[in-house]
């Protein structure tokens, strides 16, 4: 009988292992005292104990850092208005990025957090010389209040036969002409835009008084742009 209870601590034991064999022979094994067997108990309670919170590590940790990469990873699209062009970079020059007139450019998030440590790349973007395609992602990069130079928005300020309306709205967006590069950014939106059709609707007298406004005449800026476009080809 005493024979029979040592075989069942036996097999207790390397059950408490995770492996049994129930092929084995265990009165041929030898026999360890009361206090062997606490202290393997112990022994393998704190093992598991370990095994246990490495997973829980795992579950908690390693799924956020992997969301944090792939976020990192996902992809933003940045455009330009300037007639020129523009230049992006961070100060040690680890990325750069260049930006035609009118281009769109993907940027993955982790160059975007980068860029945007500079004051004068986020000011771009606030001014809306540079802009992003997806309006959400001025928020995802804390960018709380940012100027639309867009096609849609030019069409919607030029849609009334009120010129101090419109020079109004110009005068906010151009900080009464003393932002220059919103001004030149604008001058040459409505000259591309003129030249594709995409303010037929604009007034004659509408269209005189932004020429004044701006003191520069569309037809000037729009060869101006072809001339540009034949140099690009």
């Amino acid at each position: 009988m005493a024979k029979s209870t040592k075989s069942v601590k036996k097999v207790e034991e390397k059950e408490l292992t995770g492996v049994v064999d129930i092929n084995a022979n265990t009165s041929e094994k030898p026999i360890q005292t009361e206090s062997d067997e606490v202290k393997l108990l112990k022994a393998q309670i704190e093992e598991m104990k370990k095994i246990m919170q490495a997973m829980q590590l795992n579950q908690s940790v390693a799924p956020s850092q992997s969301i944090v990469i792939k976020e990192d990873e996902k992809e933003v699209m940045i455009g330009c208005r300037m007639l020129q062009g523009i230049g992006l970079s961070t100060a040690d020059g680890s990325i750069v990025i260049r930006l035609s007139f009118n281009e769109e450019q993907p940027v993955t998030m982790r160059e975007m957090k980068l860029l945007l440590r500079r004051p004068s790349i986020k000011k771009l973007l606030e001014d809306g010389i540079c802009y992003f395609k997806d309006d959400s992602d001025y928020e995802i990069f804390g960018i709380k209040v940012h100027k639309d130079l867009s096609d849609n928005a030019i069409i919607s300020m030029l849609d009334t036969t009120n010129i101090n309306e419109i020079i109004r709205e110009l005068d906010k967006l151009t900080e009464d002409k003393r932002n220059s590069s919103v001004l030149n950014c604008i001058i040459y939106r409505m000259c591309d835009m003129i030249r594709k059709n995409k303010l037929q609707s604009l007034d004659y007298y509408i269209r005189t008084g932004l020429e004044k406004y701006f003191d520069v005449e569309f037809n000037r800026g729009i060869n101006t742009l072809n001339q540009l476009d034949n140099l690009k080809q």
